[in-house]
């Protein structure tokens, strides 16, 4: 008889031996998935992050643009959070005396309203006819109007008799526009306001003074010529290079993180909006460094001024390459009249 043949006992698959081959093989597959899996949630991490520092920066590319250059309806509340407006009590206390001086000014003489026009555009002005020879053109900073204090304008008046004229700047006031463009088309809005006056009440000598946008307006305006044989002078107070670099320093300031994203897409948004003006027109060094330069200007600047640095000012002032002159106060935003007054009306009387 036959032996009968059993069946071999099989070993467990789970505990057969495997060749090193087989062992690396295995490794590196499990390697290969830790990796695939690691990537795909750094992947998602990086990209929730770009999603949200992109919507981030939408939102403060819009904001920025909506409300300093279309000028919408956050004005008011934005200029509120702006650095360095804010005047100490001893500052507010010295502008108070030039505030009082100009209030009475206004509230002693009729004031006429002056509807122009330009490319379109209504423009609107108040203007004190004193029935001078001279008319004394005050242009106000971003966000103010027609009805802003002229710190000096009661000390002009005394000093030469003067009409004084203060236009609303477009998009500002009573008068119309689409957008701010810093000084390159208001100096235009300028040029016409100095037509309209002729025309008007008879050929005048002109001193301009321009805060902020309103400095850059009038050295925009020299830039192109529109001053030359009409002006005897400019006061420039707190003038700055572009608004680009305003810009800048509010963005990384308000938002903490850097203004370079923002900037840029700032730029690509106004340069594609179908406006009259790109971002480079509206750097006036620029426009001082290729421009007309026959009119004096005397640049008021204040060190202490965190809204529109004093290193702004320098900028602007030597980039200018016509006679010029230079008065420094140590005090915030819109101060240094009250401080350097008999400084500046003495480099007046030397023009």
């Amino acid at each position: 008889m036959g032996k009968v043949k059993g069946n071999r006992p099989q070993m467990d698959p789970k505990k057969a031996k495997q060749s090193p081959v087989q062992n690396e093989a295995v490794k590196a597959q499990k390697k290969k998935l830790i990796d695939r899996s690691t990537f795909l949630v750094a992947f998602t991490a990086i990209a929730l992050v770009l999603i949200f520092v992109g919507k981030w920066v939408f939102a403060i590319t819009n904001g920025y643009y909506d409300t300093f250059i279309k000028y919408g309806s956050s004005v008011e509340s934005a200029m509120g959070n702006a650095l360095g407006l804010t005047l100490s009590d001893d500052e507010k206390e010295a502008n108070l005396e030039y505030e009082k001086n100009w209030d009475y000014f206004k509230s002693s003489r009729l004031c006429d309203e002056l509807e122009s026009e330009n490319d379109g555009i209504s423009l609107h002005a108040y203007y004190y006819d004193n029935s001078s020879d001279i008319t004394v053109i005050f242009l106000h900073r971003f966000s103010e109007d027609g009805t802003a204090d002229f710190l000096a304008g009661a000390d002009l008046y005394e000093k030469y008799g003067c009409n004084i004229l203060i236009p609303d700047s477009r998009c500002h006031g009573e008068s119309g526009g689409e957008a701010v463009s810093y000084g390159y088309l208001e100096s235009d809005d300028l040029e016409a306001w100095l037509d309209y006056m002729d025309e008007t009440y008879g050929e005048k000598q002109y001193i301009i003074w321009g805060e902020g946008l309103g400095a850059s307006t009038a050295l925009f305006a020299e830039a192109k010529g529109y001053l030359t044989g009409r002006v005897s002078y400019i006061v420039a107070e707190s003038s700055y290079p572009s608004i680009v670099t305003v810009a800048k320093r509010q963005i990384s300031k308000w938002y903490t993180i850097p203004s370079v994203p923002s900037i840029a897409f700032i730029g690509m948004k106004l340069d594609g909006a179908g406006l009259r003006f790109k971002t480079e027109d509206m750097n006036l060094l620029n426009a001082l460094e290729n421009g007309s330069a026959d009119v004096p200007v005397i640049f008021l600047q204040s060190e202490g001024d965190e809204y529109i640095l004093a290193e702004w000012s320098s900028e602007v002032y030597n980039a200018y390459n016509g006679e010029k002159y230079v008065v420094a106060g140590s005090g915030s935003h819109k101060t240094v009249y009250a401080q350097k007054h008999d400084e500046i009306l003495d480099v007046i009387s030397g023009l």
